[in-house]
């Protein structure tokens, strides 16, 4: 929740603050948590506190994605595919399956769905896990600052001129 707030409280961090507390809640008193279920919750919840969020874009792909996503897992979670399968079907799956159920959203707002979503983010998703790991380490131990710091900076540097590369193209 102090994230959150940093943040400035936007849509997406409030919906999966909530969700994160909802699940907490629910293990609390050894209750399993459904994922669509926390989802509604959470959103009557947040429009109980401010109706008008809900007419917010970013709130509105948040939870249209979320939904999704959610959707994917239950019907990947389901199936008889092995458990590395079903990894590799998700990491796969959810960014099609983001983009399809914000699409209604994205598509009269912006005017236009990204082609290469698909093979963009399953580039990015092994990067930027390694820039958080390494960001963790560095943050967790101060004293390689410097040993650390260069190869995170080199790093995030390469990353970003790579997707300003793959957005031109």
């Amino acid at each position: 929740w102090a994230y959150v707030l940093m943040c400035g409280c936007p849509g997406s961090a409030l919906r999966a603050a909530t969700m994160v507390s909802c699940v907490a809640i629910a293990r609390t008193f050894h209750r399993t948590a459904d994922g669509l279920t926390v989802l509604s919750v959470v959103g009557l919840v947040l429009y109980a506190l401010s109706p008008v969020s809900m007419e917010d874009l970013g709130m509105g792909l948040s939870f249209t994605a979320t939904a999704g996503i959610l959707l994917l897992h239950h019907h990947i979670k389901k199936s008889a595919m092995t458990s590395r399968l079903r990894r590799l079907a998700l990491l796969a799956g959810i960014p099609v399956v983001a983009t399809i159920c914000t699409a209604p959203l994205a598509w009269p707002t912006f005017g236009l769905l990204p082609l290469w979503f698909w093979p963009a983010n399953l580039l990015a998703t092994p990067a930027v896990s390694f820039l958080m790991a390494l960001a963790m380490c560095w943050l967790v131990c101060p004293w390689c600052d410097g040993v650390l710091s260069d190869p995170l900076v080199r790093c995030a540097d390469a990353f970003v001129r790579a997707v300003d590369w793959w957005g031109v193209t």
